[in-house]
């Protein structure tokens, strides 16, 4: 909580490939004010990760994003191998 409230991280977050940085904020308000409201877009898979569980075959893993009322919610994204 101390790194994001001063907008630190490890590694800047990004969507999909780092050629696509992403901001963040801590937001600790009930509402989300969007230019987006009311809308749902599906954005379409989604690098998630690397499964790095076998060395020598690494395997990306990605999700589904579908984008809500402005809001990319990944923390119960179903992620696919």
């Amino acid at each position: 909580m101390r790194r994001l409230r001063r907008g630190e991280c490890y590694h800047s977050p990004y969507f999909g490939c780092r050629e696509f940085p992403a901001r963040f904020a801590l937001y600790e308000e009930e509402e989300v004010d969007t230019a987006y409201a009311g809308t749902e877009r599906d954005l379409g898979y989604m690098l998630f990760d690397f499964d790095y569980s076998d060395p020598e075959d690494i395997k990306p893993m990605f999700f589904r994003a579908v984008m809500k009322d402005g809001i990319l919610d990944v923390r119960n994204c179903e992620v696919v191998r």
